[in-house]
């Protein structure tokens, strides 16, 4: 009975050990997600400052050999500088959303390792316990000073019925045991 009972206890707390365990990686990887948004927006305000810089380069240069910086190639120019900033901030925070994606991804399935875990631990405790009590009152105990009883291996019943050998006798040898002919069709 208290092997059966701390067996079942030390399922029991393996699967609560299981479930906070994968609960701190789910929190780790829900900070993980956050961080890698905030990332993105970061390195997108780099980018465009990036942008911004090379695009007050060309102004500047334009503007210092004479052409006007409002008119023709100079603001073409300009134009198709702010559409590939725009883009690369955008690369950069589709980059972010994925990296945060993923990481709540991790987040769901700790939680349901979690969530296994301790119901395993759970359904292997009750396992433990029945199992024990299940062997309870199979025999009955012995008194002071009484003997145990004799086993002879011989069975009543049952598909080793007359192959177990008689206790042996003292000079004589063991009487072979043969062997049983096989049902199930198979060679002989």
């Amino acid at each position: 009975m208290v092997g059966a009972m701390v067996g079942m206890l030390g399922s029991v707390m393996q699967g609560m050990a299981g479930k906070q365990m994968a609960d701190y990686e789910a929190k780790v990887a829900k900070i993980n997600a956050e961080a890698a948004i905030r990332e993105a927006f970061a390195q997108s305000g780099a980018t465009r400052d990036q942008f911004s810089e090379a695009r007050g380069e060309q102004t500047a240069a334009l503007a210092k050999s004479g052409v006007d910086i409002n008119t023709g190639t100079a603001a073409t120019l300009g134009l198709e500088t702010q559409r590939r900033e725009e883009h690369a901030a955008a690369v950069d925070i589709w980059k972010g959303r994925t990296e945060q994606t993923k990481f709540k991804n991790i987040a769901e399935a700790k939680k349901a390792e979690g969530k296994a875990a301790m119901m395993g631990g759970i359904i292997g405790g009750i396992s433990s316990l029945v199992g024990g009590l299940s062997g309870m009152g199979q025999g009955k105990a012995l008194s002071a000073g009484q003997a145990a009883p004799a086993v002879t291996g011989m069975t009543a019943s049952g598909p080793s019925a007359g192959l177990s050998s008689p206790p042996m006798r003292l000079g004589l040898a063991a009487p072979k045991i043969k062997k049983p002919l096989l049902t199930y069709g198979g060679p002989r």
